[in-house]
């Protein structure tokens, strides 16, 4: 997903969502995930949110190399033609194999790990 609390154009992001299947053609094939935001002007809000769905691409693909053939089988060419994206594109979101596979691997971990924080503290509030 997208990064939370990350500035963009001098706003910061507010909170991520999934996008409906009626906005899917917008932002790009494959699994689509944006991030709603305050007051983020719409045109960069699509720019926003096709990075997004970009990096879930790149995510998933990683992940299903990972499983498939081990850190030492997965190269970015490989992931890259899985996602639907050049090499390049992998190398604007991660700065090496090394980056992407650690992403692919926790991100999800640290963002439950997150919300199951937030939520107790509401719960104590």
């Amino acid at each position: 997903g997208a990064d939370l609390g990350r500035e963009v154009n001098g706003e910061t992001l507010a909170y991520e969502i999934e996008v409906g299947p009626e906005n899917a053609d917008r932002l790009g094939p494959g699994k689509c995930a944006a991030v709603h935001f305050d007051t983020i002007p719409w045109g960069s809000q699509i720019r926003v949110a096709q990075k997004a769905a970009t990096r879930a691409r790149i995510l998933d693909a990683a992940r299903e190399w990972l499983e498939t053939a081990g850190y030492e089988g997965t190269n970015l060419r490989a992931v890259a033609q899985v996602a639907g994206v050049s090499t390049g594109a992998i190398l604007g979101h991660f700065a090496d194999k090394q980056d992407l596979l650690h992403a692919a691997l926790f991100d999800d971990l640290e963002r439950t790990w997150a919300e199951k924080s937030m939520a107790k503290r509401w719960r104590t509030r």
